[in-house]
């Protein structure tokens, strides 16, 4: 599943897919462009955390993100956005204690 990536999946073809998803790779970037910080591309994490929360996901998340010029700094930046995310639709989950 690449939200992101060159291919990217269809809420409907996760929807189809969910039983089989077992880890998802979480990055960003601009359409036929390069990866950016999370949150600075074009990446619908809005829909992509709607419909992971929808189908019941409970898998692994993987930040496969850019690096900022401070690793830390960024890396804390990313978490935190990641875990905003799962705040706003894994709301009431098990996920959202993870």
């Amino acid at each position: 599943w690449r939200r992101g990536g060159a291919r990217t999946l269809r809420d409907s073809e996760i929807e189809r897919l969910h039983p089989w998803i077992v880890s998802v790779h979480v990055k960003d970037r601009k359409v036929a462009g390069e990866s950016r910080l999370l949150g600075e591309g074009d990446t619908d994490f809005a829909g992509a955390f709607g419909t992971l929360a929808r189908t019941g996901y409970r898998g692994l998340l993987i930040l496969q993100a850019q690096r900022g010029s401070d690793e830390m700094t960024t890396a804390r930046r990313h978490l935190r956005f990641v875990r905003d995310k799962i705040a706003q639709h894994f709301s009431g989950t098990d996920r959202q204690r993870s």
